[in-house]
């Protein structure tokens, strides 16, 4: 029963063992992202399945046994990513040693992005937009916010060649530009809208500092106003229902005068908007080497690529899990590497479960029903 997308497959049986019947979500039939839903039956089809509207409310009928497919499918993943001045402006102590050089935060963002490329380019489809464009010159004006027509690289299969192959090399020191970061959001979030199917999608938002390069500034005001478009465009990208995750690199809890903003409350909002903060004080992955960097990029691909979306009448407290029949234990948080958790509106598999899964083993999802007496 296993339905193949891309490069990744994991068929998961969902047994209903009986009792009473779950309450029927609106559409029975509609399918969830990344899952394959069959067609409920009813109870005046089969008295051992599914719901018959016309029984009366203190009837509990028997839910019986259904089957339903899980499909991890290949998500749909654009990193957008800062190739402001800043980057190559600023350094820092990327490995924790006093003894090696410093090096630029476009260095190590590049480095990263190439460890997120080698280590998940089969388990998800990668595209990429920098803001502003490559192109974009040294200049204190309207061309300093330059965008290009279009992604640098597009999503596709295998896509992390592509992206690597747009991104300046890691010595560049001719990076130039505003902070354009809402053109940056928009534009991935426009080409995930072009190719949508039922894969799921995302955007990563990699950053130094508040978005400026605003419509509706101006002469200076390009560069000292914030523009504070950026969290309604994630708001927007995420009803849609691509979550944007954030992560600001080496931000400063204070009101800068580049844009006159305090980056730190500026990209918690934009966390917030865009639908997955993290839990705890710091709605986005605030990093300040390049170890927290890549273990950043690494968290959001391995929760972007084991998380399945779950149909409404999915009621986590019952649901347990197996694999190869051995039981698999729900946990809070995935931080251990091993066992499943639930987010609003889907399963995850945490790290070194999800890589067992992807195996090519099958997973078996048992959701309970508890008679009333």
């Amino acid at each position: 029963m296993t339905k193949v997308h891309g490069a990744v497959c994991l068929g998961v049986v969902l047994a209903l063992a009986g009792c009473d019947a779950p309450t029927p979500p609106q559409d029975p039939t509609a399918n969830a992202p990344g899952i394959i839903v069959p067609d409920a039956p009813r109870v005046d089809d089969d008295p051992d399945l599914g719901w018959n509207d016309d029984l009366p409310e203190d009837h509990a009928p028997n839910c019986g046994e259904q089957s339903v497919t899980f499909d991890f499918a290949t998500p749909e993943v654009m990193l957008v990513l800062d190739k402001s001045g800043s980057m190559v402006t600023n350094t820092w102590d990327h490995d924790r040693d006093g003894a090696t050089p410093e090096v630029t935060r476009w260095a190590s963002l590049r480095q990263v992005v190439e460890n997120v490329t080698t280590g998940f380019d089969t388990r998800m489809n990668l595209g990429a937009v920098l803001f502003p464009a490559i192109d974009a010159p040294n200049q204190s004006n309207a061309l300093a916010c330059l965008m290009g027509d279009g992604p640098d690289a597009s999503v596709a299969a295998m896509g992390g060649e592509a992206v690597l192959a747009a991104l300046p090399s890691a010595d560049a020191t001719d990076i130039f530009g505003g902070t354009p970061a809402t053109a940056g959001v928009r534009m991935a979030a426009d080409h995930l809208r072009s190719i949508r199917d039922e894969n799921p999608q995302a955007i990563v938002l990699i950053t130094d500092g508040a978005a400026n390069c605003a419509e509706s500034a101006s002469g200076t005001g390009l560069f000292l106003q914030y523009d504070d478009a950026l969290p309604l465009a994630a708001a927007s990208a995420y009803a849609e229902g691509v979550p944007v995750y954030v992560v600001g690199i080496d931000i400063e809890d204070e009101v800068l005068d580049l844009p006159v903003a305090n980056p730190w409350e500026r990209l918690s909002e934009v966390a917030d908007y865009g639908g997955v903060p993290r839990e705890g004080g710091v709605p986005f992955y605030d990093v300040f080497d390049e170890v927290e960097l890549d273990a950043a990029l690494d968290s959001i691909a391995q929760e972007v690529s084991c998380s399945v979306s779950v149909p409404e009448h999915f009621e986590g407290d019952r649901l347990s899990l197996s694999i190869d029949g051995q039981s698999v234990p729900e946990v809070g948080s995935c931080d251990d590497g091993e066992g499943w958790t639930q987010e609003p509106g889907a399963v995850r598999l945490c790290a070194d479960t999800c890589l067992l899964a992807q195996g090519g083993t099958t997973v078996e999802a048992t959701l309970s029903c508890v008679p009333e007496p």
